[in-house]
């Protein structure tokens, strides 16, 4: 029976996908977890493409008074300010890294390596290349299994290469036009015609999972197509631009793109279909949250709502879920 046991653990190792963990915070010197600490963005030393432990404070300067203590890199973001936008291209390009680099597999590695028969394991097991990118906040909680996570991101297993095809996609819930004022004002308005046309100007919940062929894509537009100028320059003005960074990017791409027979693509994707914006991407959302209140942030849950919200994120086809806090952060203490 216990090596029935083991030979069930190993297959289910097998085809579950291979995760790695890559954090940013916007204080990361107060981070108490070591596994999390382990896994944070460190500034690297462009002469010698190697991780050094040093701090940044932001621009990438050094900060000394740190003293010997881990020196992580941080964009010290503010809430909805541009630097969380360059705080989720840097968790992209260094994701891009893991694959070349086997100290980069190796450090960020959150599930087992597989092993070949033997048991043995080597650089390409614990270090094979990043397939889907998959953007989570510490508010967040999963409402799925590792297996169910892989099904949905890659399909069958034992599919074939067409089947592989259809599911080789960014899951992006964009809209290619205000769907407020707030959004028309801070936003669309909020970026210059001569930096972005207005008709490339994408928003979508900053929860979204990027394929690789998407992620290269967008890591790579500025040296590619803008002579080396990075495209959030253009959006220092914009309120959130986290959420309209990624979509803009891959419109200006040709990833994401209205339908030629509609002006726009505007309403949800249950009314609209997951692929009214472009054959590689899904519109479907990612991560559950409840806005039924209609407040300015969605509603917050504690430990003991997981279950019922992970059912109710489960129905909409969700993989995530969020906002969750401490109990004792909730109006009044409450449980």
């Amino acid at each position: 029976q216990d090596e029935t046991q083991e030979v069930s653990k190993r297959e289910d190792e097998d085809t579950n996908p291979i995760v790695s963990v890559i954090c940013h915070a916007k204080f990361p010197e107060r981070i108490k977890s070591e596994w999390l600490r382990a896994r944070h963005l460190m500034i690297r030393d462009a002469s010698s493409n190697e991780t050094t432990e040093t701090f940044s404070n932001g621009g990438g300067v050094d900060n000394a008074a740190v003293g010997d203590s881990p020196r992580f890199h941080s964009r010290r973001p503010s809430w909805g300010s541009v630097e969380i936008t360059k705080a989720m291209v840097d968790l992209v390009e260094e994701g891009l890294r893991i694959g070349d680099d086997p100290a980069v597999g190796r450090r960020y590695l959150a599930t087992a390596p597989r092993r070949s028969s033997d048991g043995s394991v080597t650089a390409a097991d614990i270090n094979p290349p990043v397939d889907r990118f998959v953007f989570v906040s510490e508010s967040c909680l999963p409402a799925a299994t590792l297996r169910e996570f892989g099904l949905a991101l890659f399909g069958p297993t034992d599919g074939d290469e067409r089947t592989a095809a259809m599911y080789d996609k960014s899951w992006v819930n964009a809209r290619s036009s205000p769907n407020n004022g707030y959004a028309r004002q801070l936003q669309w308005d909020a970026i210059r015609p001569v930096d972005i046309p207005p008709g490339n100007v994408w928003k979508a919940d900053q929860w979204m999972v990027l394929n690789r062929v998407h992620a290269e894509a967008v890591a790579e537009l500025p040296g590619r197509y803008l002579g080396g100028r990075d495209l959030w320059s253009a959006m220092r003005r914009v309120r959130a631009s986290d959420e309209i960074y990624f979509p803009t990017a891959m419109s200006i791409l040709g990833i994401l793109r209205r339908p030629s027979d509609v002006a726009g693509v505007e309403v949800d994707e249950n009314s609209s279909g997951e692929s009214c914006a472009g054959d590689g991407v899904r519109r479907r959302k990612v991560t559950f949250c409840d806005w039924s209140m209609e407040a300015k942030n969605p509603a917050s849950f504690t430990a003991g709502d997981w279950r019922g919200v992970a059912r109710r994120a489960r129905s909409e086809g969700c993989l995530v879920v969020r906002k969750f806090v401490r109990a004792g952060s909730l109006p009044g203490g409450g449980q």
